[in-house]
């Protein structure tokens, strides 16, 4: 293994003679004349005969099995394996003590563990029979052991001699020179015994520990650093602090990439999986829209207009700036066009779009149109807007509703998906002094009602992706509906702008300047298993058909829309291939109220006049057509006032007779109380069969599909929140396994809760999306969030149930009334006449209103003062 190698030393100095090994033969053999290994000192040692070498004893040398870091094994592995080991930062800290090493560029600069990179030496040749000990002592034969003239001196004199070459290196580098930085701490930190009491001077100061935290994309790593050193260096980003860092920073180089700082991890990956040729650039990339070329010497045309001339200066005094301030110009990622508002018009231009044309809103007779941009006056005022949700009648007259602050949630097949922030509500009038004073008021209470919806979070958008599809429906669609608008070919059952933009939709032109806005949720993460890096995301979008909340909207409606319908799709990308798992979620399809009466649990109402049959043939006649096959897991109470539902649920699916559809009862609090979680497994095993048979879609990177998903999971509890949420977690990671393990992330065997980083990100993504749909329709967080989060119960997460319960209760019944009228109001089911000014906020209220809060309030008076007198 080692034979016609040179020994070397600990220092890594090369020795002149070389190691010499002989072979030898291994038998089975028990008589000791057949095993001549020992050397005679060995053989005359007493018992030394009835020693037994055998090939079990030969396998357990340490030299048949190095560890990894030793790959020539634990006699003669060269020092310079162990030193490249040092700088790739593969050798543990805690060993470098142990070898023994001299660093010389460490005791000179007090900076970092510095490791030579070139170990070229000097060979002498030497005789194959010569071998040297480590001490000196000249080797004769494979047994003998005679001293040899070259024993000690020649050995210092190597060593010497080769020592000097690695001097002169360390003196001819200066200290800025590549090869002095290193950014492993823990090399130079394992070479010292205490660095906190290092000699310091004004000229090489170490600072304290510098934790540096970046607002996007940043490590967190912390970084010990010499002061002199970083103000020596010219900038925040310089190439050779990059490579310090190991950080990509070409991406920030791009001239068209706008604010350095404001580019995120998603940008950075995204740019590099295009360098590396791992994905394909889409249509839209390095686009160029009209609202870039117009920000482009905004601050000159600005000045032009008070009358500024190139070299004059600026003010009554002509001093200054001669010059005016340009810019580069607004980058593409930032999607963000103008409006231009004038007493007359508003002007609007699309965020996306390089056509030279604007969209012009007459605010007298509300018409719309398209103009050149040159016909914009110039004493409009402009602001930046990032989308339009559509326009709203109310009492004063039109309204215009536009997205003014938006945050990017994450990239969707090299689509930037939007979260809509705040919004702003713009009067076509100038003024409402034409109202009376009841009029301002009813005025007042539907702008408030239209800001209620649009502070209720949860709303998202692109500007050039579908959000209201799926995948697998996307990919099932005509190149004819791929040419369509986004407004024109979007799923009306998500689009929830889709009342505002009515009058876009009747104008194809005015299609582009409509941004289509879904509610729910969305969560995309970056994450990674077994070294490789897939996106994961998840989107929940609520159904605007009987839309509502909690208590108000219950059941289905004449249509089969079911109240509190989402879709949630589960969506997986790793090298260009796609994959994608739907599950769905909705009240029990069949008519039934539960109207808040002041209980903390009011009784559900089955109703006596509604034809049940047809509104559930209804709904799953169009849940099959959208879905395919259909499990229905209803996981609401065999017992008490829940017990109905269950009994007619079951009778309508057994009347309906189809077989597409299955029915699964499962009792969710029975069999998960007295906190035993595990039991959930029961149903998961339960459906494993159906779930394999539905299995999910997926694509392949040349877009050709490999797998459709032919059914989906329709899970419901009374308020399809929070059991249903843990439910649908558990299925979809199911869901999950597989996915990867047909992608080649995971093994065959691995277990995706075996992952504990991505885990984690899987867990707190559903526990927020049932916070998400929790909000958007009980008005609070979601229950049991801790067992989605953790994997079990905590008691913690009791006590959190017991406070998000009783401020449920507390809007259910005081408060939930507006929220609901704000809804109906913002998606058209009730519409403002403006001319008749007829509103129902005026209607008078029947006497138990009235009364019911007086009651209350002498009741609480009565028990206040009988506690003060007892």
């Amino acid at each position: 293994m080692y034979s016609g190698n040179h020994w070397i030393d600990s220092r890594g100095n090369w020795l002149v003679k070389r190691c010499l090994i002989r072979r030898i033969k291994v038998s089975d053999h028990s008589d000791p004349d057949v095993f001549p290994y020992k050397t005679k000192a060995e053989l005359r040692r007493p018992g030394a005969h009835t020693d037994r070498f055998t090939k079990a004893d030969l396998h357990a040398l340490p030299e048949l099995t190095p560890p990894a870091l030793m790959p020539a094994g634990n006699v003669g592995t060269p020092v310079g394996v162990f030193l490249q080991l040092i700088q790739s930062c593969r050798f543990p800290a805690r060993l470098i003590r142990k070898l023994g090493l001299i660093f010389p560029k460490t005791g000179s600069h007090r900076r970092y563990g510095n490791v030579p990179y070139h170990y070229n030496t000097p060979v002498v040749a030497a005789s194959e029979e010569s071998v040297f000990t480590a001490r000196g002592v000249e080797i004769c034969g494979p047994g003998g052991v005679a001293p040899g003239k070259n024993t000690e001196k020649p050995r210092d004199g190597t060593r010497e001699s080769e020592e000097q070459p690695i001097r002169e290196e360390s003196e001819e580098s200066g200290p800025d020179d590549d090869d002095d930085r290193c950014e492993e701490w823990e090399r130079h930190e394992a070479l010292h015994e205490d660095v906190t009491s290092q000699e310091r001077s004004k000229e090489r100061l170490y600072e304290e520990e510098i934790e540096l935290k970046w607002e996007k994309g940043g490590s967190g790593l912390v970084f010990y650093t010499d002061a002199q050193y970083w103000q020596e260096e010219e900038g925040d980003f310089d190439e050779q602090t990059a490579d310090d860092w190991d950080v990509d920073m070409s991406v920030y180089y791009d001239k068209d990439g706008g604010d350095m700082d404001s580019r995120d991890y998603v940008s950075m990956r995204y740019e590099k999986r295009l360098r590396d040729g791992v994905e394909q650039p889409g249509s839209s990339q390095h686009k160029i829209g009209k609202f870039e070329k117009f920000t482009k010497g905004v601050g000159r045309r600005v000045m032009e207009k008070q009358g500024w001339k190139d070299g004059e200066g600026l003010g009554h005094s002509r001093s200054g700036i001669p010059e005016a301030l340009e810019n580069e110009g607004q980058h593409p990622n930032c999607k963000r066009g103008f409006g231009h508002t004038t007493p007359e018009k508003f002007y609007i231009e699309a965020c996306d779009d390089g056509a030279n044309e604007v969209l012009a809103i007459d605010r007298v007779s509300t018409e719309m149109m398209l103009i050149g941009m040159k016909d914009i006056p110039p004493s409009a005022v402009t602001r930046p807007i990032c989308g339009i949700m559509g326009t709203m009648r109310l009492v004063a007259g039109m309204y215009l509703i536009v997205i003014t602050k938006k945050r990017k949630v994450g990239d969707l097949l090299g689509h930037a998906v939007w979260k809509a922030v705040e919004f702003d509500v713009i009067s076509y009038k100038k003024t409402v002094l034409h109202l009376t004073d009841t009029q301002m008021q009813d005025n007042k209470a539907f702008l408030a009602m239209i800001n209620n919806v649009l502070n209720t979070d949860g709303f998202y958008f692109a500007t050039d992706y579908d959000l209201t599809h799926t995948l697998q429906r996307l990919a099932n669609t005509s190149p004819e509906f791929q040419e369509m608008s986004l407004l024109e070919r979007a799923d009306q059952r998500f689009v929830w702008n889709g009342y505002l933009l009515r009058d876009f939709s009747t104008q194809p032109e005015l299609h582009r300047f409509a941004c289509p806005v879904i509610h729910g949720f969305i969560a995309m993460k970056s994450c990674c298993i077994n070294g490789k890096v897939f996106d994961w995301n998840l989107i929940s979008r609520r159904s605007c058909f009987r839309a509502g909340v909690r208590y108000y909207v219950r059941g289905i409606d004449s249509e089969g829309h079911a109240a509190n319908f989402v879709e949630t799709e589960q969506i997986v990308q790793y090298n260009g291939a796609k994959a994608s798992f739907i599950q769905t979620r909705g009240s029990i399809p069949f008519f039934w109220s539960q109207r808040p009466n002041l209980k903390y649990k009011p009784k559900p109402q089955i109703s006596k006049s509604g034809n049940h049959l047809d509104g559930f043939q209804r709904h799953f006649d169009s849940q099959i057509i959208t879905y395919g096959k259909q499990v229905i897991l209803n996981l609401i109470n065999q017992k008490g006032s829940e017990k109905p539902l269950e009994l007619a649920f079951a009778k309508m699916v057994e009347n309906l007779g189809n077989d597409m559809i299955k029915y699964v009862a499962f009792d969710f609090h029975k069999e998960c109380s007295r906190m035993r979680w595990h039991r959930l497994q029961i149903l998961v095993d339960t459906v494993a069969e159906q779930q394999n048979e539905f299995g999910f879609f997926l694509v392949d990177a040349d877009g050709t599909v490999q797998v459709q998903q032919d059914g989906t999971f329709r899970s419901n509890c009374m308020d399809c929140l929070d059991r249903t949420n843990v439910v649908q977690s558990l299925l979809a990671r199911r869901s999950l396994q597989a996915q990867l393990q047909r992608m080649s992330v995971l093994h065959i065997g691995q277990r995706i809760e075996d992952q504990a980083e991505f885990e984690k990100i899987y867990k707190n993504a559903w526990a927020d999306n049932a916070n998400a749909c929790a909000k958007q329709y009980a008005g609070t967080g979601a229950l049991k969030t801790d067992f989605t989060r953790t994997g079990k119960r905590t008691q913690w997460g009791l006590v959190m149930d017991g406070w998000n319960s009783m401020i449920r209760y507390y809007k259910n019944n005081f408060s939930d009334g507006f929220r609901q009228d704000s809804i109906d109001l913002f998606l058209g089911n009730y519409a403002v006449d403006e001319v008749d000014m007829i509103t129902t906020l005026h209607e008078a209220k029947d006497w138990k209103f009235l009364t019911l809060p007086i009651i209350m309030v002498v009741a609480f008076s009565m028990c206040i003062i009988c506690l003060l007198m007892a």
